[in-house]
């Protein structure tokens, strides 16, 4: 099934097109303010790193993982600064 969005019409398939109610034309989800940050995406990820390394029971393993957390960090931080422009 394929669904394309244009100017807030559905189309599914070829089929006849539908109007989505409430949408606009022109309006993307980059648009929207709900969008996470790619910082917050990249803290989320260092989250669900250190979840994994308390969940595992080889210790290298779960090294490895709160070093990739640790550098999910930095770059989510990173990523911050520039984005305030610093």
């Amino acid at each position: 099934m394929m669904l394309r969005l244009l100017g807030g019409t559905a189309m599914v398939d070829g089929a006849i097109p539908a109007r989505i109610e409430g949408s606009s034309p022109g309006v993307t989800a980059d648009a929207m303010p709900t969008a996470p940050t790619n910082a917050q995406m990249l803290r989320e990820q260092a989250a669900r790193c250190r979840r994994l390394a308390r969940a595992v029971t080889d210790p290298t393993v779960s090294h490895k993982l709160l070093d990739l957390a640790a550098e999910f960090e930095d770059q989510a931080a990173t990523e911050e600064a520039r984005s305030r422009g610093c």
